[in-house]
């Protein structure tokens, strides 16, 4: 493929916005591909330890955009010869433990990943290593690396003296999906006119954090209503209780409307997660749901946080990418999410 993903590191003077429904709309418009790194730091003391049976699973990097949601996972193993390094499909969430009991959208297929890709780094000043292709395998629900690597190689790489041993490598993954799979309205129908005058009116006063009287919902229904309501929030403090209320909606449901949760949860993270005012306080005591809501919040913000993302033309030599790509680069978390 002929764009070049030599992305040079570099430590970042500031944090790059965090918002994940919102951001970078404007700036992945007009291009064909969306283009996601992130970095991840893994333990060599961990790598020591692996046996050819278990395989070492770092936490999951999103490919998110616009509400839509698919995560791959890297994995370490450990072979004859060297460690293998494999990017695998762990489905529309943020769980490595797959999807087991979970109430998933029948309707979201795959992205067909165009590019799969991982640099290593060496030492503190994070010099770039090597850089390795990965495969496309098992119909794009896994990419393996090209080749394997020493744990001579992996020590080299986190550095030298003692920190051979007991310090990290840093690894970037890189992937690239068409822009055209992060569209919501593939997976649920968005279209206002399918939501009823009484399910609109029974969410508002919901949202308002008044108490309707018991409903039988269709679960599609809600859910489709739920999502409209959500998008169509400003992300501004003001938002924080009724999304909140939303939420609890749909924990109540338990796990139900999986679609819906990922807009809301997203739309949250944009919100700065504290009550508006002191009186909201009492609302939050009350909400037996708050703790579980805000440790998914927590969990969204951080990994969808530690992902940059930018459009790109695929394959192409377009200068405008590689200058777009630099921009972004620099950006990238200092501290990268670790498998310690």
């Amino acid at each position: 493929m002929a764009f070049s993903m030599a992305i040079p590191f570099q430590d970042p003077a500031d944090g790059w916005h965090y918002r994940s429904t919102v951001s970078a709309a404007e700036l992945l418009a007009t291009t064909p591909h969306v283009l996601f790194f992130t970095d991840r730091n893994i333990a060599v003391k961990k790598i020591r330890k692996l046996l050819p049976i278990n395989a070492l699973c770092l936490p999951p990097m999103p490919l998110h955009l616009k509400g839509m949601l698919w995560a791959y996972t890297l994995a370490v193993g450990k072979k004859q010869g060297g460690y293998t390094f494999s990017l695998i499909s762990v489905g529309p969430h943020l769980s490595n433990a797959g999807a087991l009991g979970r109430h998933e959208s029948s309707t979201q297929a795959i992205p067909e990943i165009v590019r799969a890709h991982l640099t290593f780094f060496y030492g503190k000043k994070n010099e770039k290593k090597m850089e390795v292709e990965c495969v496309r395998k098992a119909k794009g629900a896994r990419f393996d690396a090209s080749e394997q690597l020493t744990l001579q190689q992996l020590q080299e790489f986190a550095g030298k003296g003692w920190k051979r041993d007991n310090g990290d490598v840093r690894v970037r993954i890189t992937l690239a999906a068409p822009r055209s799979y992060f569209d919501l309205s593939t997976i649920i129908d968005l279209n206002p006119a399918t939501v009823s005058g009484e399910q609109r009116r029974l969410i508002e006063a919901i949202v308002r954090g008044e108490k309707p009287p018991g409903t039988d919902w269709e679960i599609t229904a809600l859910e489709r209503a739920i999502c409209l309501e959500a998008l169509a929030m400003k992300p501004v403090l003001a938002s924080f209780l009724p999304l909140l209320r939303l939420l609890s909606l749909i924990w109540t449901h338990d796990g139900s409307m999986p679609v819906a949760r990922r807009v809301a949860v997203g739309k949250m993270v944009d919100v700065f997660p504290k009550p508006a005012n002191p009186k909201d306080a009492a609302s939050l005591k009350e909400n037996e749901h708050l703790g579980s809501i805000m440790m998914s919040v927590k969990k969204h913000r951080a990994l969808v946080s530690s992902v940059r993302k930018i459009g790109v033309h695929l394959p192409s030599d377009n200068p405008a990418d590689k200058i777009a790509v630099d921009v972004v680069t620099p950006n990238l978390e200092k501290r990268p999410i670790s498998s310690h």
